[in-house]
């Protein structure tokens, strides 16, 4: 098995949300570093499908999360957007969740996808233009169309 094998990225339902919430909030509260979060604000919009839940596993164990939503740009095009994304082991899952938000995106119409993330993280993600957006944090967007 390789170690792409035991990586696994998914969604939550929304009617699984409150049962996940106290695992994923810590990984939420650490990758956000940008915005700052509302947690109850944001359970809402989970629970509500404004937003989407999503949760890493390294051999069965949380290690990371994020949430995203699709927004419509000014010009009307579709972008998707991921927030809060924190957790540890970085490099286990990194590749996995880029792949899966890319499908995500293109699933939903979405023309860019975006994240925040380290200023370091530009290395290990080329095909996005990183844009600097304080506190040694980036905005990483990349046009899939």
């Amino acid at each position: 098995m390789s170690a792409s094998d035991s990586v696994r990225v998914v969604p939550i339902p929304a009617a699984m949300v409150p049962a996940m919430w106290d695992a994923a909030l810590p990984h939420l509260v650490r990758g956000n570093r940008v915005a700052k979060l509302d947690p109850v604000r944001l359970l809402v919009d989970l629970v509500k499908r404004h937003a989407v839940l999503w949760c890493v596993f390294v051999d069965d164990e949380l290690v990371a999360a994020y949430f995203s939503s699709v927004v419509l740009d000014d010009d009307g095009r579709k972008s998707l957007m991921v927030y809060g994304l924190g957790g540890r082991m970085l490099s286990a899952w990194l590749n996995t969740m880029i792949c899966k938000m890319e499908a995500h995106a293109m699933a939903n119409g979405c023309t860019v996808a975006s994240f925040h993330g380290v200023r370091g993280w530009s290395r290990l993600v080329p095909q996005y233009q990183a844009i600097p957006a304080g506190d040694g944090v980036a905005l990483y967007q990349r046009v899939l169309i």
